[in-house]
């Protein structure tokens, strides 16, 4: 009997780190990081602080993932993974500058005071003054063909000028627009696909700006784009 209980008491701290693992080989990040603390917290092993960082940073919970590698750092100074965590260290010190860009806490500038509209001033209405009606003399009436002409000639609306430019600028702007979102979305993307192969550095950090500058550019100019082809169209019906 007592050696069944040691048996379960020696199998405790295994069961998390072996869920863990298998939550971390799965892709199941949140049930691998509340894993990987338990296990910290029964066994106390500096290695689980490695992976728990691991887990973090792909869970995009940057600040945790610092906290855990330099926990590890405090844990075990001279450990194998030393080098390995310094190294993760240094990339999320960029990670976490380009999302403080990205999702600042400064609030947005006030609005310029609006100026006072001086109330309206009433001036007192006077009698206008009689005029005499002079009576004109009836003209004949046209005949009926040319009673019609006015109206066929008010039915004609003239196209305007500036729906061909109209037209030309949203095209332009709708293919600008579309060049600038492309290559946005496609530095997003290798940033992202760098960023889980633990590939990225230091001198990546302009990319970000870049990426987010692109993306809402070449939206502001499809936006653009599909106004002025709007407009055109109106001109030219």
């Amino acid at each position: 009997m007592l050696l069944v209980i040691g048996l379960l008491l020696a199998a405790g701290p295994a069961g998390h780190r072996a869920r863990a693992e298998r939550a971390e080989a799965l892709g199941r990040m949140q049930d691998a990081a509340r894993e990987f603390e338990a296990a910290w917290e029964e066994e106390q092993a500096p290695d689980l602080l490695y992976h728990l960082g691991l887990a973090r940073r792909k869970l995009k919970q940057y600040g945790k993932a610092r906290a855990a590698f330099r926990a590890y750092l405090r844990a075990a100074p001279e450990g194998g993974l030393r080098e390995e965590v310094e190294r993760q260290l240094a990339k999320l010190e960029v990670l976490i500058e380009a999302q403080a860009e990205d999702y600042g806490d400064e609030p947005p500038p006030a609005p310029p005071p609006v100026p006072a509209v001086p109330p309206p001033v009433f001036t007192p209405l006077t009698a206008a003054p009689v005029v005499p009606r002079v009576e004109r003399a009836r003209e004949p009436a046209p005949p009926a063909a040319v009673a019609m002409e006015p109206l066929r000639l008010a039915s004609v609306r003239p196209r305007s000028r500036a729906a061909p430019w109209l037209a030309a600028g949203a095209a332009v702007a709708l293919v600008a627009g579309g060049v600038l979102w492309w290559d946005g979305a496609r530095v997003a993307r290798d940033l992202d696909a760098r960023f889980a192969a633990g590939d990225l550095a230091a001198g990546d950090r302009p990319l970000f700006g870049r990426a987010r500058g692109e993306s809402i550019a070449g939206r502001a100019l499809v936006i653009a784009g599909a106004a002025l082809a709007g407009g055109a169209v109106l001109l030219w019906w």
